[in-house]
């Protein structure tokens, strides 16, 4: 690995302790997006290089003056590099973890391509799993798939 992305995760794992210290000082409200992504009876999981090693699914923060689903497409396309053609609103779920209130807007998008383009500085590692054989699973990421599994 690079010395370049050695140090630009060492930088992530760093800031991301920073902010969990900020997080339990302020106790904010934060609001983010959550992208169930399928392909051909499989789910696009990834591991952060940053927070828990548990699996969870495309998405992140919304930026001031952005819609929600704005913020899906930019998320995916930045994690991953998948550009999404339609999105579905599914619902919202607030889950309280790391002193913080958050507020996720859950979408469901389909890709007609196994493709993926991995943003090597936040994303660890990516996979397509069948429906049926999915890992170890973040609880935001149980979360989000029981709103998708009740459409």
């Amino acid at each position: 690995m690079p010395w370049t992305l050695r140090v630009t995760r060492l930088f992530y794992h760093w800031a991301y302790t920073l902010l969990r210290l900020y997080w339990f000082l302020v106790r904010p409200d934060v609001y983010g997006v959550k992208c169930v992504l399928c392909w051909n009876q499989h789910l696009l999981m990834i591991r952060h290089t940053y927070g828990r090693p548990a699996w969870t699914v495309p998405g992140g923060g919304i930026h001031k003056g952005e819609t929600p689903e704005e913020a899906v497409r930019r998320e995916v396309a930045e994690e991953v590099g998948i550009t999404l053609r339609q999105v579905r609103y599914l619902g919202e779920i607030v889950s309280i973890h790391d002193y913080v209130r958050d507020h996720i807007a859950v979408f469901a998008a389909t890709t007609t391509s196994a493709d993926i383009t991995l943003d090597p500085f936040e994303i660890l590692e990516a996979h397509w799993f069948p429906l049926d054989a999915l890992p170890p699973l973040s609880g935001n990421a149980r979360q989000v798939l029981r709103v998708w599994q009740q459409l």
